[in-house]
């Protein structure tokens, strides 16, 4: 049985202006569990880093293009994504 997982996200900005240089993640389990259960747990995090990183680059796209998106979402992962494209945007007039 698995008695922790946890999903640890990191990122960072270098450059100037600073420019995101990706998100990365990471997962770490304690406890036992099959081989499938595993393999659904990996998949999972898959799935949500792929919506984070494409929400990124749209976000990313709609700031260089002046505009300002807004994001609806039910899940507080969607921000690991929009926060990091407003925090490598160049905000000078």
């Amino acid at each position: 049985m698995l008695t922790r997982v946890v999903v640890r996200v990191d990122g960072g900005y270098a450059g100037t202006p600073a420019v995101s240089t990706g998100i990365r993640y990471s997962v770490e389990i304690e406890g036992r569990a099959s081989e499938n259960e595993l393999h659904s747990l990996v998949t999972y995090v898959d799935e949500i880093a792929e919506v984070c990183t494409h929400l990124y680059e749209m976000s990313l796209a709609s700031f260089d293009s002046g505009a300002f998106p807004i994001v609806l979402g039910g899940d507080h992962s969607l921000g690991a994504g929009s926060v990091a494209a407003a925090g490598g945007c160049d905000w000078s007039p």
